[in-house]
């Protein structure tokens, strides 16, 4: 439980704010699911499309998970908790 509180409220990047929550919500830590989801929309809302690590910047990367998608998916984690 603390490593996960650790990486949702260290975390600069959505992605693994968003994959700790998968985790809280896998094992009902309806808390950590909730401060995951506030941190999530902190760090996606207005985010660029494209991560600021990709040294070639893809138009559509296939791979990439975006901010929306991103935050769709935690959406989906606090109704299920």
């Amino acid at each position: 439980m603390q490593a996960l509180h650790k990486v949702i409220s260290l975390t600069p990047d959505y992605f693994w704010a968003l994959k700790a929550g998968e985790i809280a919500a896998s094992k009902a830590m309806g808390s950590l699911v909730s401060d995951a989801s506030i941190k999530v929309r902190q760090l996606a809302e207005g985010h660029d499309k494209r991560p600021d690590y990709m040294v070639v910047q893809y138009g559509n990367a296939p791979n990439e998970l975006g901010p929306d998608a991103a935050l769709a998916a935690i959406d989906r984690l606090g109704q299920s908790a």
